[in-house]
């Protein structure tokens, strides 16, 4: 019974995964300083996807987005939206962006640097490796894959039964959806904790597009960033 419930939504997804708009919550996992391994910081990021599109951000960092918006319109005075930032800023302090067009298969990274705001797109190469070990994840059965990737090493684990191949941060070309990716020095760890569709919205517009970011190249990006 169970085989053919996971067939029927197999065929659903399948059918209407560019008719629909989803929502897959992650819990991000990272170190910040390699010399101290044993200081792990965890955050919730949410991956949203639409028919051509996908956004990919941390919770607290949409909602700090959102409250800047209430202030720019006039609808949240700011003394109260100072006291939400400081309170977003003490749980999560990520502030990057990704967005990714499915038919140009580009990514574009948003992030900031002090309190100037940068962009940059970029057109990755992922040469997945998909292997044949398989794992229950969350009911969902999922197949194992590998990559290498800037400088990094991946252990990723996608499922079909979900068939979009979109997955956390800048990842994706998978024939399903990215349900746990981890580098094998455990410095990055996104672990999906749920999937629910999110209504016929079929189109994820990107409201980081008119937004006051300095577009810049990916090489000058890291060379502000990290001097590199």
């Amino acid at each position: 019974m169970k085989l053919i419930l996971t067939l029927l939504i197999s065929i659903v997804l399948a059918l209407s995964t560019r008719a629909q708009s989803y929502k897959a919550v992650y819990n991000y996992k990272f170190i910040p300083d390699s010399s101290n391994m044993q200081d792990v910081k965890s955050v919730r990021a949410v991956l949203r996807i639409g028919e051509i599109s996908s956004l990919f951000s941390t919770e607290a960092n949409l909602k700090r987005d959102s409250i800047t918006h209430l202030v720019r319109n006039g609808e949240l005075p700011l003394y109260r939206a100072m006291r939400e930032m400081r309170q977003l800023y003490a749980i999560d302090k990520v502030s990057f962006i990704v967005s990714k067009s499915f038919e140009t298969k580009e990514v574009t990274f948003h992030d900031k640097i002090a309190t100037q705001k940068f962009k940059y797109s970029d057109n990755a190469i992922f040469n997945w490796e998909i292997g044949n070990s398989r794992r229950d994840i969350l009911g969902y059965n999922c197949q194992s894959a590998k990559l290498k990737f800037g400088g990094r090493n991946y252990v990723a684990w996608f499922t079909d039964e979900i068939p979009i191949p979109d997955g956390p941060f800048v990842f994706q070309g998978l024939p399903g959806l990215i349900v746990s990716i981890r580098d094998t020095k455990y410095h990055h760890n996104f672990e999906l904790k749920s999937f629910m569709a999110r209504g016929a919205n079929v189109n994820e517009d990107n409201p980081y597009d008119n937004e006051l970011y300095i577009q810049t190249t990916k090489e000058k990006f890291l060379r502000v960033c990290f001097g590199i």
